[in-house]
């Protein structure tokens, strides 16, 4: 992918010198292994794993997603026995029988009966005991949307951070490489008495502390993929390789927004390829999935307080019973029974305003979760614009004027000029150190911007053609 800011990739230093690579940072992804030093050269290249493939990991093996998919299911199990009838009941006996005796004939009203009988809830208590049971049970399919989309988010993190690490590992074996010239041609002055001993002992300090930075990064990519491998309940071999989405890629080479924000938030005008923000914020109340959810927790409370109005009013039973007598004719009956409301001031009652209330507060609960969406979406809008900004001016002012600097100073101290000093050198390269790290930040911390804002709409916004 080519940068429309650097139309020259490459620009040669000189004889014997490193070709110094202007591109911009994010488009340089060197797989260091963990614990490895710069040096070494791995015999056998890591396995490299794309981040549409590690979500999709996470969506089949991550426990916690797992759990909350079985437990979806169990809750849709129960839809259907909620609105079931009651079990029938059936009776059979001996009625009538005089003390002492089984003989059905010596007493007329000796009889066996069979008896079933069936009780039948008041009207629309079964339909709103399955309208509760299915708002429960999308509520924890949407639960389970809605915790995947931040476990997606601490995956995209993570991989955006091992893009970083891995920017910054080459970025400082390139300046190693400057590091070790400018001591060599240091060396060479030293032994014609034109530079000091300081300065080469100034130069090893330098690659002494460049090693330490590298180490430490080394450490940290090594802490970063266990927080992956942990999220991902998933073996990954260590020293994995990562590989830019290009998404993101296309999200960096978007033309920049420069200039200061104003007293409204930028739209889409500043971002283009994606919705506008009031379109993303209208589409995201109303699909996110913790607001789907919210919306679900009303449904419930509105069918328990359905079900507790109906079950106001009693409950039918019917019996139907059929008793044989011996040398008699037998017999049938039919009966029907309800409940009489006596205590209905304190049973029915308190409970249909209590599931009132209930049904009130999870009301209150669907605005806060949408408000919160709402607020989510404008942080992350905010955050995505600020952090592309940065990442612009970082890359096509602050990186082009660093690398101009260390060209003419590397140019000048090689050819020997008047003026051409080492501290210079140094600090030009210092600085474009500096700046090529402050460069692949911007691209990470660009990176995770997107992520968020995904998650706070709660839908895709940047992918891959593969996806």
């Amino acid at each position: 992918m080519r940068h429309a800011s650097h139309e020259d990739p490459c620009r040669v230093m000189g004889p014997r010198t490193l070709r110094m690579v202007t591109v911009p940072l994010w488009l340089v992804v060197s797989v260091a292994a963990s614990g490895a030093t710069a040096m070494e050269v791995s015999a056998q290249a890591p396995a490299v794993h794309t981040l549409p493939e590690l979500l999709d990991r996470l969506e089949r093996e991550n426990p916690e997603l797992a759990r909350a998919r079985r437990s979806g299911e169990a809750a849709r199990e129960r839809v259907a026995p909620a609105g079931a009838l009651p079990d029938p009941m059936v009776t059979a006996g001996l009625m009538n029988l005089p003390v002492g005796t089984v003989d059905l004939s010596r007493e007329g009203m000796s009889m066996a009966v069979l008896e079933v009988g069936q009780r039948f809830p008041a009207p629309g208590v079964r339909d709103a005991r399955t309208r509760a049971a299915e708002a429960r049970w999308r509520e924890l399919e949407h639960r389970r949307e809605e915790r995947a989309l931040e476990l997606r988010l601490g995956v995209a993190q993570a991989y955006a951070e091992l893009l970083f690490l891995d920017d910054a590992l080459g970025t400082l074996d390139r300046s190693r490489e400057l590091l070790r010239e400018l001591g060599e041609m240091t060396l060479s002055r030293l032994a014609v008495g034109s530079a000091g001993q300081a300065e080469v002992v100034r130069t090893q300090a330098e690659l002494t502390r460049l090693d330490e930075r590298a180490s430490d990064l080394r450490g940290a990519r090594a802490r970063t993929e266990a927080s992956l491998r942990a999220l991902l309940d998933s073996a990954l071999a260590p020293g994995f390789g990562v590989r830019r989405p290009e998404a993101w890629g296309r999200l960096l080479a978007m033309a920049p927004a420069f200039g200061a924000f104003g007293p409204t938030l930028p739209t889409s005008d500043t971002v283009s390829g994606i919705p506008s923000l009031e379109e993303l914020r209208e589409r995201a109340t109303r699909e996110h999935p913790s607001v789907l959810a919210a919306t679900e927790v009303v449904g419930a409370a509105s069918a328990d307080r359905r079900l507790a109005e109906q079950e106001r009013r009693p409950d039918l039973s019917v019996m139907l019973g059929y008793g044989h007598r011996a040398g008699m004719d037998n017999l049938w009956s039919v009966s029907m029974s309800v409940g009489v409301p006596l205590f209905r001031g304190r049973k029915q009652e308190p409970l249909a305003r209590a599931a009132g209330m209930d049904l009130e507060g999870a009301r209150d609960d669907a605005r806060k979760a949408s408000a919160e969406v709402d607020a989510q979406v404008l942080a992350a809008w905010s955050d995505l614009l600020r952090s592309r900004e940065r990442f612009h001016l970082t890359d096509r002012l602050l990186l082009p004027q660093a690398t101009a600097t260390v060209e003419a100073a590397m140019a000048g101290f090689r050819a020997g000029s008047e003026g051409a000093s080492f501290l210079p050198v140094l600090d030009a390269l210092l600085t474009l150190l500096a700046a090529e790290l402050e460069g692949a930040r911007a691209a990470r911390d660009l990176s995770v911007a997107a992520a968020r804002l995904e998650a706070a709409v709660g839908f895709t916004l940047f992918s891959d053609p593969d996806q």
